[in-house]
């Protein structure tokens, strides 16, 4: 049986119910990759803004190192 919380290497308590899926505590979100044609992690995310103010994300492939991007993210 897991606990109901889960304990941060800082102390902190964080309720089970809080963490819906481990790559949104590690930032790693899942992007498709053109190049390997398929869904994989990305690596160094960040948050950008599209020209027509539409959110987005930029990465690296955690496989083949390509630039991924992701609209909507």
């Amino acid at each position: 049986m897991l606990p109901d919380a889960l304990y941060a290497p800082s102390g902190v308590v964080v309720d089970r119910a809080e963490v819906r899926d481990p790559r949104e505590v590690l930032n790693m979100p899942e992007v498709y990759c053109v190049k390997c044609k398929a869904k994989r992690e990305a690596i160094d995310t960040k948050k950008v803004t599209m020209k027509n103010g539409k959110p987005a994300l930029s990465g690296i492939c955690q496989k083949c190192g390509t630039k991924v991007f992701k609209i909507g993210g």
